[in-house]
């Protein structure tokens, strides 16, 4: 076996689904009894969530295989350049299976950073949601959807909840509003918001950049969750 092939069976084994969590259940079933690991690496959030993956995914993954899955709980947007930098340089990457967005998995699948899963026999079990749109076969799939929600400070809203989006724009919440500081997820509420519709994306974005452009003005805190916790 060359050196070109055997980095790209161990790129296989080390990215399978690289930024797609349905790897993390069906990648070891593929391997030979040989080249079953004992653990697999995981990047996951932490919190309530990382309680619920390992509850929910990981240790019935563990009772099915054998194999211990243990959680990283490094932000998504850290660990994302680090990937990349070891596929770039034929290195293992520090984690098996990046428990990702999509936007974020696609991203990594457009620079080369994921494998390609056609060949998993349980994506015939998947609803079509699951196969990511505007890429060839299956580098990563889509495990689930989940609502975008606005979190507010009761004691700041005493005659009920915000009832629009646009309540950030308020002068009085200055300083006092967080988003997520890649967009991820808040980019279509942004055009709806700004007055455009669902089919304005993505072919017309403006609407949500006037958006950012008067949020931007109440001096937003952008971050991830260890910022806002």
């Amino acid at each position: 076996m060359s050196n070109s092939e055997i980095h790209n069976k161990n790129r296989r084994t080390a990215l399978k689904a690289g930024a797609a969590a349905a790897g993390v259940i069906v990648a070891p079933g593929l391997l030979r009894a040989q080249e079953k690991p004992k653990e697999i690496i995981v990047r996951a959030w932490g919190g309530a969530w990382g309680e619920a993956l390992q509850a929910g995914v990981a240790d019935p993954f563990t009772e099915a295989t054998g194999i211990k899955v243990r959680l990283d709980f490094t932000e998504d947007n850290e660990i994302k350049p680090k990937i990349w930098a070891a596929v770039d340089q034929g290195r293992v990457p520090p984690i098996h299976v990046n428990w990702d967005t999509s936007t974020n998995a696609t991203i990594s699948a457009l620079r080369g950073a994921t494998v390609d899963l056609s060949d998993l026999s349980n994506l015939e079990g998947l609803l079509p949601l699951s196969k990511p749109v505007g890429l060839d076969g299956y580098p990563l799939v889509n495990t689930y959807a989940y609502v975008y929600v606005c979190a507010y400070r009761p004691e700041a809203f005493p005659d009920g909840p915000p009832e629009s989006w646009n309540v950030m724009l308020d002068p009085k919440f200055k300083g006092r509003v967080a988003l997520y500081d890649d967009g991820i997820g808040f980019n279509p509420i942004s055009v709806i918001a700004g007055g455009g519709t669902l089919d304005d994306i993505p072919d017309n974005m403006e609407p949500g950049y006037e958006f950012y452009r008067k949020l931007k003005e109440n001096e937003p805190l952008l971050g991830e969750d260890a910022d806002f916790t």
